[in-house]
């Protein structure tokens, strides 16, 4: 993981927000939403952006939707690629399609599940690492409303990658037990945005 602290990283889900400068500056990894940016050079100018802006590591989630109408998912790899972007995020449909042309351009995917069984199947089909994400999660995407107390050491037990707990870490006791059920790394989203700091209102 690409991490100087236990904060491993945070979504930062408007396309014009400083947020994720702020996380991968701080030591985190800040995460742009690439389906945020409506078109794939629309993502290629925000990671050129954010080039400018830090020379700290970043990353893109890219959410495989199912949908009838697909969003132009080889150009958004492509942005990602040619923007040199070390570490995908991704998320909703299994991202098995694109796992070899992400690894043979050296990108590290991470890919989110809220089931032990999904984990398993993300590592079997090549993916880095998990982000494993509770009940608690905002946006949360499962259906089976497993929260992150039972979920994550079920993941510590039964995963061979890295991991990541994601969800509900809101306040100071529950990011001390996400940092201790995730192995030392969380991801951290929407409570930020009420700190002082955050720049998003």
């Amino acid at each position: 993981m690409v991490s100087s602290t236990p904060s491993s990283k945070g979504a930062c889900t408007t396309s014009d927000s400083p947020n994720w400068r702020q996380r991968s500056n701080a030591g985190g990894l800040g995460i742009i939403t690439g389906l945020t940016q409506r078109t794939p050079e629309a993502l290629a100018n925000e990671i050129r952006r954010c080039r400018e802006m830090t020379d700290k590591p970043i990353g893109v989630n890219l959410t495989f939707l199912p949908v009838v109408t697909q969003p132009d998912y080889p150009g958004y790899i492509r942005a990602i690629i040619d923007g040199g972007v070390k570490i995908v995020e991704t998320a909703g449909n299994n991202p098995q399609k694109w796992v070899p042309a992400l690894h043979e351009a050296g990108i590290k995917i991470i890919h989110k599940c809220t089931l032990v069984r999904h984990s398993l199947k993300a590592q079997a089909i090549g993916c880095d690492a998990i982000s494993v994400d509770g009940f608690e999660c905002g946006g949360h995407p499962g259906e089976d409303d497993v929260p992150n107390f039972i979920l994550l050491p079920r993941a510590a037990e039964e995963l061979k990658i890295p991991f990541v707990a994601s969800g509900g870490h809101d306040r100071r006791p529950f990011i001390g037990g996400g940092i201790g059920a995730g192995r030392g790394r969380y991801e951290h989203g929407h409570a930020l945005y009420g700190h002082a700091r955050s720049a998003d209102p």
